[in-house]
């Protein structure tokens, strides 16, 4: 799981133009990581956010096939590269919440490589999700037309299957445990 905040430079009067394509750069960006990471692309997930210090920004969530992949931080890292050198050029800006220093501050990891779909991951994305998806209604009044501010993408049924057996194992792993105690 890769995520990144995306955001624009605040200075430059260009960059509160360009706030009023968010979605349209975003998409450009989703294109990359779709093409880019072909095989181990899985899935997406992104809020349009406003905030006094940032501005119009984004929360992405990407999810790969991170068995196929170097580590998660270098595809968060190339992903803000992207962003800021092809997509919005001398105004965009990234923040890599790969990096190690940012995931020391929370209680449970969401982020990163994961093996298993153990407790502390689904604790780990449970709050990500609350965080992301918590109601913000300024992005509406600022970019103008923005008729939906979360976006998401949909699993094929081959990956519903995949997660829905991943997920029987751990229940039934973790009723074995509990029935051992």
């Amino acid at each position: 799981i890769v995520r990144l905040d995306l955001y624009y430079h605040q200075e430059l009067i260009q960059s509160i133009r360009s706030q009023q394509n968010v979605v349209d750069d975003w998409s450009r960006l989703l294109a990359f990581a779709r093409k880019g990471y072909k095989g181990n692309f899985l899935g997406y997930a992104m809020k349009v956010e406003f905030g006094n210090d940032r501005g119009v920004h984004v929360h992405s969530i990407f999810i790969m096939n991170g068995s196929n992949l170097e580590r998660d931080v270098k595809v968060a890292r190339s992903l803000g590269h992207h962003w800021v050198k092809n997509v919005v050029p001398g105004i965009g800006r990234y923040f890599n919440c790969n990096e190690k220093t940012h995931q020391e501050k929370y209680k449970w990891r969401a982020v990163g490589t994961f093996t298993k779909m153990d407790e502390e991951f689904q604790s780990g994305v449970k709050a990500m999700s609350v965080y992301v998806t918590k109601p913000d209604p300024l992005p509406r009044l600022v970019v103008h037309g923005l008729k939906k501010k979360f976006r998401k993408g949909e699993l094929n049924d081959r990956q519903k299957m995949r997660v829905r057996r991943r997920k029987d194992a751990f229940r039934v792993s973790r009723d074995v445990k509990a029935g051992m105690q």
